[in-house]
């Protein structure tokens, strides 16, 4: 989910990618609570949490804003890279969801009006777009940033993430739609709260992983990590242990929207350096392959696994592979299939195709 070419193929952050994007399959479909004796599987709970944010800060670390903002060319880039997959998938779920209630009885969309509403916040037919929304407006407001005012905008960054963070300990961004009376219909057509208060309030607990990102991009934190490789994964290593079991930041739990709280901000930061320190050197060549080509498909099999999930579910195919709904299993076969889907569309020549399986 990053912007960044291939000149430098970095093997620990593809590697993050991948299992990041199954954690989110994991957030989304794991029943985790009930096995969390198995160490394995308490990994795969608490980091379930982390993965959206550490795509945030990867995307910005990635991308150079500060080169991107004077160049009309990289901006057209970084927007038709972010919009053609917003587009695809908006169109893709919502004719498969009508062809799924017309032949199967359900409800999974409400009309057309379902894929405007995902196509303005991204949170009603494919609710894992809420982020993708989040990161086009974040685009736009740091390309802003530094187009106004190159040499200023790092400070303003900095003070825009500690607004966002102080949003979120005050409670306000937590509470801004407590008084709100919401509507079941609008102009006749379905409505929910939810298309609305998710990809906006969420906005304010990116931010800050955004503005990381692009401090590390700026002060080059990757190439620094090269020289300091087992430094760096042993101190992120005892740091990541430090924040989750030392208990030093408050989480927020059940004042936000999910991301909110430095206790994921910390976590994220530690984990995305942990995996830029491991060495392209120890890892098998065979390995090497299956990282470099698995890896190019993340964003999509992140934005595909809802679709995949409810096709399986929702037909027979889901008792014909022995699934049973909250197992890891299934979010394997999930990862896999979205994988293969993935892996398999892209090989069709056309371009915005290729460019929403990759």
């Amino acid at each position: 989910m990053s912007e960044k070419g291939e000149k430098e193929f970095h093997y620990g952050l593809a590697l993050l990618r991948i299992w990041m994007c199954f954690e989110v399959i994991c957030y989304h479909f794991f029943n985790g609570d009930v096995l969390l004796t198995n160490p394995l599987l308490k990994v795969v709970h608490i980091w379930g949490y982390i993965a959206v944010p550490v795509f945030m800060i990867m995307s910005f670390a990635m991308t150079d804003m500060a080169e991107t903002a004077h160049s009309r060319e990289k901006i057209k880039k970084r927007f038709y890279r972010l919009l053609v997959p917003h587009f695809f998938w908006t169109a893709a779920y919502y004719l498969i969801y009508l062809l799924l209630d017309k032949t199967k009885g359900l409800q999974l969309e409400h009309g057309f009006t379902d894929a405007l509403w995902q196509l303005f916040l991204g949170h009603s037919i494919n609710q894992t777009l809420w982020y993708q929304f989040d990161l086009v407006v974040m685009t736009v407001l740091f390309l802003a940033v530094f187009r106004l005012h190159k040499k200023a905008a790092l400070s303003v960054s900095l003070l825009l993430a500690y607004l966002a963070v102080a949003l979120q300990y005050f409670g306000i961004n937590g509470s801004l739609f407590q008084n709100v009376n919401w509507p079941e219909t609008i102009c006749g057509t379905y409505f929910s709260k939810d298309y609305v208060i998710f990809p906006i309030g969420r906005f304010a607990e990116m931010v800050p992983y955004a503005v990381i990102g692009i401090f590390m991009c700026h002060y080059k934190i990757f190439d620094k990590i090269k020289v300091r490789k087992i430094e760096t994964c042993i101190g992120s290593v005892l740091a990541i242990l430090l924040v989750y079991k030392g208990d030093l930041f408050n989480t927020l739990y059940g004042t936000g929207w999910g991301y909110q709280g430095l206790y994921r901000v910390a976590m994220g930061v530690f984990t995305v350096t942990l995996f830029a320190g491991i060495s392209a050197d120890i890892v098998p060549g065979a390995v090497k392959k299956m990282i470099s080509a698995v890896s190019k498909h993340t964003m999509a099999v992140y934005f595909m696994h809802r679709l995949i999930a409810a096709i399986l579910y929702h037909t027979g195919l889901a008792q014909m592979l022995n699934m049973t709904k909250g197992s890891i299993y299934d979010c394997l076969i999930i990862f896999i299939i979205s994988l293969a889907v993935a892996m398999g569309a892209s090989r069709i020549p056309i371009k915005w195709l290729k460019m929403s399986m990759s």
